[in-house]
C-alpha cells in the first residue's frame, strides 16, 4: 500500500520543479503573463527616438532591444545573442516607430538585408540573431562588422532589362510612322 504523506510530497516536489524550471528557463515570460507592460511615458519615448535618429539600422536595433522600458514587446533572447519580439500589437505600435519602419515586412526585410536570421527552433514567433554571431548583448562594440548584404546578383546590371525611353527613338518613330500609315489604308 502506498503512503499517502510520501505521495504528497512528491507531489510538492514536482510542483517546486516545474516552477524552478519555468522560472529559470522563461523568466519574463512568466512576468508577462501575470502583470500588465509598463509603458514608459510619452516625453521619455520621445527623447529615446531622438537619440536614435543619427543611428545607422543596426545600431538602433541594438538600442531599441537594450531599451528595457520596451521589453514587454521587444527585448534579447534568453541567450543574448539575439532579438525576440514579444508582443506583436505593442511591438507594431511602439517600437516599429522607433525604428523607422512603417510594417513588420519592411524590418523582416531590413533585419535580412543586415544578415539577421530568423530562429525557427525558439518557441518565440518572432526570434531574430546575426547569422555571424555580431549581434550580441553588451558587445556594441561587435555591431561595426554588421554591414548591409549587396542586393541579390540576378546577373543583369542594375536597370538592365528596363527600356530607356531617350534609347532607340529613330526605330520606334519609323514603327509608329509604318502603324500610322497602315491605319491610313485601312480607313
Amino acid at each position: 500500500m502506498v503512503n499517502l504523506e510520501s505521495e504528497m510530497e512528491v507531489n510538492e516536489i514536482a510542483q517546486v520543479l516545474l516552477q524552478i524550471q519555468d522560472e529559470e528557463v522563461f523568466p519574463r515570460q512568466k512576468f508577462q503573463a501575470h502583470a500588465p507592460p509598463p509603458e514608459a511615458p510619452a516625453h521619455e519615448l520621445e527623447q529615446f527616438k531622438r537619440r536614435l535618429a543619427g543611428l545607422d539600422f543596426p545600431s538602433k536595433v541594438f538600442e531599441v532591444v537594450d531599451y528595457p522600458p520596451l521589453d514587454y514587446c521587444i527585448r534579447w533572447n534568453t541567450e543574448g545573442t539575439g532579438l525576440q519580439i514579444v508582443s506583436d500589437a505593442d511591438f507594431r505600435k511602439v517600437a516599429l516607430n522607433l525604428l523607422c519602419q512603417g510594417s513588420f515586412s519592411s524590418l523582416t526585410r531590413q533585419l535580412q538585408a543586415y544578415g539577421f536570421k530568423k530562429n525557427t527552433k525558439s518557441r518565440c514567433k518572432h526570434e531574430y540573431s546575426h547569422e555571424k554571431g555580431y549581434f550580441l548583448r553588451a558587445q556594441k562594440q561587435k555591431l561595426k562588422k554588421i554591414c548591409r548584404k549587396p542586393p541579390q546578383a540576378t546577373g543583369k546590371t542594375p536597370g538592365e532589362g528596363r527600356e530607356d525611353p531617350l534609347l532607340n527613338v529613330e526605330g520606334r518613330l519609323t514603327s509608329l510612322e509604318a502603324k500610322i500609315v497602315k491605319s491610313k489604308r485601312e480607313l
